[in-house]
């Protein structure tokens, strides 16, 4: 009696074996290929990210440069309002009715463009204008005798010495009436003790020959005459008080 034989409907055979083969081998390399597009558009995605990323990046970059240069410019106007209306208040302080509104607005412009072209403190030529004239712009000065010394103005600057000055600004300066002129006459004096501040060093020695002049302090520094220091301390002295009252530029 033969052995009857079942056959294990999952033993797979013949060509049914050879087609499930070839099925796995198909299916394998599409799930290949599936992963590759998409590992691709993965890619794909993150460099277009990346790249918008980068852009906004690149955006954000500039409008944060714009916004640090408005900052700084709104920062420089407000530092430059400040410092004008500081020259401005000391200036009304020595003024005392001398001069007009006018007047002290012309020679608050003219201090505080001069102090950034040359780099001084226009408080100190205000401390100056105050020791020289008493801020009187008609001032004329005398010397001990009673005689007038030729001294004109808020700064009281010689005609000969102003209309040297003059010819370094581009001012022509012909008489007495034009010194008396308090914006003129104020230019003219501070550029001429700037002159002598940076020829000597020191605004002490500067302000010496403001007042003697440079031949008169070389002199006394060639033969070791007394300095005239009571000046130059009394101007200091009153640009101290002014800095105290209206601060440090």
């Amino acid at each position: 009696m033969s052995a009857i034989r079942f056959e294990d409907p999952w033993i797979e055979r013949g060509p049914w074996k050879r087609l499930r083969s070839g099925s796995m081998i198909n299916i394998s390399q599409v799930w290949v290929v599936l992963l590759v597009l998409f590992n691709l558009a993965l890619l794909g995605w993150l460099g277009v990210n990346w790249t918008l990323n980068s852009m906004k990046l690149s955006e954000q970059d500039a409008q944060i440069t714009s916004l640090s240069e408005d900052v700084d410019w709104t920062e420089a106007r407000r530092n430059w309002a400040s410092s004008y209306v500081r020259v401005k208040n000391a200036v009304n302080s020595v003024a005392e009715g001398k001069m007009t509104p006018r007047q002290v607005g012309k020679l608050t412009e003219t201090l505080w463009v001069q102090s950034r072209t040359y780099g001084f403190d226009p408080v100190l030529i205000v401390a100056v204008m105050q020791v020289e004239s008493r801020s009187n712009p008609s001032a004329r000065g005398h010397f001990s005798s009673g005689t007038e010394s030729g001294a004109l103005g808020l700064m009281q600057i010689k005609l000969a010495t102003a209309q040297i000055m003059g010819k370094s600004l581009g001012l022509v300066i012909h008489e007495d009436a034009d010194l008396m002129k308090p914006e003129v006459n104020l230019l003219l004096g501070t550029y001429y003790l700037m002159r002598l501040i940076v020829r000597y060093g020191k605004v002490s020695h500067g302000l010496m020959a403001y007042n003697i002049g440079p031949y008169g302090l070389e002199h006394r520094l060639r033969t070791g005459e007394a300095l005239p220091v009571a000046y130059s301390r009394k101007i200091l002295v009153q640009y101290h008080f002014l800095v105290q009252k209206f601060g440090r530029p």
